[in-house]
């Protein structure tokens, strides 16, 4: 039976270790059926009130990270609402089901 020479043996320990360690730190973003604001808010499936969900979740991190940034979280909330209603609402949507967007008249 061959052993294992002692450099590959720390190389082999090395990568589990990262593995380990990169497990450890993803683990909830990995598993987690729901992001933390979703669950924490318990919204529905639209997608414009998930994004503003997460984006609010964000803007309260940021906020309790740098308390200075707490006289302009409602200017960060708004433009939130704003890019979250222009992104996943109707603005990168398709057009409804026999409306091509031209009037015809």
């Amino acid at each position: 039976m061959r052993m294992i020479s002692p450099g590959r043996l720390v190389a082999l320990l090395v990568i589990l270790g990262c593995g380990g360690l990169l497990a450890y730190l993803n683990w909830p973003d990995s598993f987690s059926s729901r992001s933390g604001a979703e669950s924490e808010a318990g919204l529905s499936d639209d997608p414009v009130e998930r994004c503003i969900a997460e984006e609010r979740a964000q803007i309260d991190r940021m906020v309790e990270e740098t308390p200075d940034l707490e006289s302009r979280r409602q200017l960060f909330v708004q433009r939130a609402e704003a890019r979250c209603e222009a992104i996943v609402g109707s603005g990168n949507s398709a057009p409804p089901a026999g409306d091509s967007g031209q009037d015809l008249n």
